[in-house]
């Protein structure tokens, strides 16, 4: 009997147990002060603090102000100073809450707002993307023969096409609007300074480095022509035919786009078709790439195979994949020159009329930490096994 006693207890309490948990919030909320040796503590009224960053969706303030569901009028998203979150170490991504003051042409930037409380950094919600500035045509704005525009991809606020068609080659180019970039870094070395404004007229320049079947056509081509056939890049043999052709020579460089109708871009026009007019240390702006699988500083993929790695304008591959040529000569005092000999805001610069050591030419790209205000150099006799290259196309002065 006492054992029967016994288990009617032990299977009742839990049942007393559940019954008074679930009662214990309504007596609280009640006032009462039953059951325990002392009073229930009182409810706290309500505070007006400001949210934590990241909260309940119920209190949350988000990065950008969201209107509410029947919004009388449309109104700017605003970043909110209480809301900033910046990105843990782990984070592939980063928020840029400044961009659109220091660069509008931002094609490939989103807003986001931070994360529900016990979500980690791969969850975020997009507010907003910038829109895109577009133009129509203009009529009196006519290519050079061998360029075709693609109207799909709409025109800038000039006429020019946004994007075009090399028929030669078959590749794509995007367009550059006139105007100041910022070039170089200031604290980052000398040759890397100063910074300072430079003003470009409008070009456009490859989406994409030369690839290696590129090359191999031409190099058909001027066989088929009896003229010397240059030597097949070095990475030929065991690449794929869309890896971006290496160990070019930079004379063979410049004849290969020659015979498409393009230059090689001077280095100014390459770092602006890279990281914008703002100054962007990279070319989706500033912090860490959005890899969508694994890229390492110096390793060499197909063209076009990292979508992160898009500049403002819409070129691929100039943070990462391989360096590449540039059509000044190289010297390590040559932004103090161009200063020196243009005034504050230097207009299409060319480069020093002489290298520093002799016989060295710009290369651009795959710089540390995939900044692209990072320059360096190579002999122009040399075939460095990291060096391609891409053209530009450059438009009448407007």
């Amino acid at each position: 009997m006492r054992n029967r006693k016994k288990i009617g207890i032990q299977t009742t309490a839990p049942i007393v147990l559940a019954f008074f948990s679930l009662c214990l919030p309504t007596l609280f909320l009640c006032g009462c002060q039953g059951g325990g040796e002392g009073p229930a503590p009182p409810v706290a009224a309500p505070q007006d603090e400001q949210p934590a960053v990241v909260a309940v969706p119920e209190v949350r303030q988000p990065l950008l102000a969201v209107p509410e569901r029947a919004p009388q009028k449309s109104t700017p998203a605003t970043v909110s100073p209480d809301a900033h979150w910046t990105a843990p170490e782990h984070a592939n991504f980063v928020f840029m809450d400044e961009v659109e003051t220091q660069q509008k042409l931002i094609a490939n930037l989103m807003r986001f707002r931070s994360p529900d409380s016990g979500n980690n950094s791969s969850h975020f919600d997009v507010v907003s993307t910038p829109p895109l500035t577009r133009g129509t045509k203009d009529p009196q704005k006519k290519l050079p023969a061998f360029f075709t525009e693609l109207p799909q991809h709409g025109y800038d606020g000039s006429g020019w096409p946004l994007r075009i068609h090399s028929d030669i080659d078959q590749s794509e180019m995007v367009f550059v609007p006139a105007g100041t970039f910022i070039r170089g870094k200031d604290g980052a070395g000398e040759e890397f300074g100063p910074q300072h404004a430079v003003y470009l007229g409008p070009y456009y320049i490859d989406v994409r480095e030369v690839t290696i079947e590129d090359f191999a056509a031409y190099r058909e081509h001027v066989s088929s022509t009896g003229g010397r056939s240059p030597q097949q890049p070095i990475n030929q043999p065991a690449s794929e035919a869309r890896h971006p052709a290496l160990g070019v020579t930079w004379r063979d460089a410049g004849l290969y786009l020659e015979y498409v109708h393009k230059q090689l871009p001077t280095e100014a026009e390459w770092e602006k078709g890279a990281r914008g007019a703002g100054g962007f240390d990279h070319p989706w702006g500033y912090g860490r790439p959005a890899w969508h699988k694994s890229r390492t500083p110096g390793q060499i993929s197909s063209v076009m195979e990292y979508p992160a790695d898009t500049s403002p304008y819409g070129a691929m591959d100039m943070a990462g994949n391989a360096r590449e040529w540039c059509s000044d000569w190289y010297s390590p005092t040559a932004y103090r020159q161009a200063l020196m000999e243009s005034g504050e805001v230097p207009r299409n610069p060319q480069g020093p009329k002489k290298s520093e050591p002799s016989s060295q030419r710009v290369v651009k790209g795959n710089g540390p930490n995939w900044v692209v205000w990072h320059r360096g150099s190579a002999s122009l006799s040399d075939r460095p096994a990291d060096v391609g290259f891409r053209g530009v196309l450059h438009l009448p002065a407007e």
